[in-house]
């Protein structure tokens, strides 16, 4: 048990150590900018696990056409499901950690939101909390055990109650996506999808 809990933490761990000293070595860059170094500092790291686990044959790709609409259709309506959901519950008034954060997330240029939040860190945290750490915790329980506790981490990684939340519903969407598809590639871009959905409505003064 000890070792899969290692190799829960470990990647998640590494990531957060890597975005801080991308934080305090460039403490002009903006917070996303190092979010973003530090997704790329460990996704080299990732993919090696991945494939090392698997034998070569951890699935990058693997989707059809059909298959990644579908995706990209069901991060959009998600993101603003789970939204709509969240803001109609008063939560973010009570718990304001997030609006502090949002200015993080959202004050960057368009350029830097779409590359950090629309690419890079939803690779690097599906390969994180999905293929390594629901991955994992399959091969030795259910489905829902797995989804469970994999989206409770990955609720807890965003550091608020609001997003937490949040992070905790799409995890078992992506969860249930990565159980059914059988490649990663599929929450990648439903995570894509619903980060650019933020993005967009953000920037259109609609979350």
């Amino acid at each position: 048990m000890a070792k899969i809990l290692w190799e829960m933490l470990g990647p998640p761990v590494g990531y957060g150590i890597m975005t801080d000293l991308f934080s305090l070595i460039f403490v002009r860059w903006e917070p996303l900018a190092c979010t973003m170094a530090g997704a790329l500092a460990v996704l080299p790291v990732l993919l090696w696990t991945c494939l090392k686990k698997t034998g070569g044959r951890t699935e990058i790709c693997g989707l059809d056409i059909q298959d990644g609409g579908v995706c990209i259709f069901s991060g959009i309506a998600a993101c603003l499901a789970v939204n709509t959901l969240i803001k109609a519950s008063g939560l973010p008034g009570i718990f304001t950690g997030f609006s502090q954060r949002a200015g993080d997330l959202y004050g960057p240029s368009a350029g830097l939101q779409i590359c950090a939040m629309g690419v890079v860190i939803p690779l690097t945290e599906e390969l994180i909390f999905r293929e390594l750490g629901f991955g994992r915790l399959r091969e030795h329980t259910g489905f829902l055990q797995s989804a469970l506790l994999s989206s409770a981490l990955f609720g807890l990684w965003h550091g608020n109650v609001v997003q937490g939340l949040y992070g905790f519903c799409m995890g078992i969407m992506f969860a249930w996506t990565l159980e059914r598809k059988k490649t990663v590639a599929a929450p990648v871009l439903m995570h894509m999808a619903a980060n650019l959905t933020s993005v967009a409505v953000t920037a259109l003064g609609g979350l």
